[in-house]
């Protein structure tokens, strides 16, 4: 029969993980949570923004229906639904809080339907909507000079966190 061996005070059997190997492994695992949640974040936000130019791309084309439909353009948006278009853009859904959707339907005879504040993740202006992009909330040629009709500058917040859609001649509606 082999002999037993002898366990002292000092020697005791080791089983499990020690707490500081415990807080490293929990320590790794928060870092890599939080680099995949801010990468998460930007793509929600582009998302989000492009989802809301689908929308407004949408809207533009049940209000052409309408007006094609009865000859003029409905004088307010709730009209479209649910004949022409199911949901209409909600500010709600945007990827900026301050997001405002706004609709001038002036006379019936042309029509400006704008997002104001609702680009979101844009920190500078290069990184918004430029005054090209057809989704601009002012159109180029607006005015002369530069853009005297429309109510802010294009180099605002406000103009490239906004987008707009527009019947021929509501484009410089403000």
């Amino acid at each position: 029969m082999k002999p037993q061996p002898q366990i002292t005070l000092f020697q005791t059997m080791r089983t499990g993980f020690t707490l500081i190997e415990l807080l490293v492994v929990i320590a790794i695992i928060s870092i890599l949570t939080a680099v995949i949640y801010a990468n998460f974040n930007d793509a929600r936000t582009l998302a989000k923004n492009k989802a809301l130019r689908s929308e407004l791309r949408e809207t533009q084309l049940a209000i052409e229906v309408y007006q094609a439909q009865y000859d003029v353009y409905p004088g307010d948006l709730s009209d479209l639904t649910p004949d022409f278009i199911a949901d209409l853009p909600n500010a709600n859904d945007a990827a900026n809080d301050a997001c405002v959707i706004e609709y001038d339907p002036t006379d019936g005879t042309v029509f400006k339907l704008t997002a104001v504040n609702c680009i979101g993740g844009a920190s500078e202006a290069s990184e918004g909507v430029q005054p090209d992009d057809e989704l601009a909330r002012c159109a180029d040629y607006c005015g002369s000079g530069g853009y005297p009709s429309c109510p802010v500058a294009a180099s605002s917040a406000s103009f490239y966190e906004s987008l707009a859609v527009y019947s021929a001649g509501g484009e410089c509606l403000e």
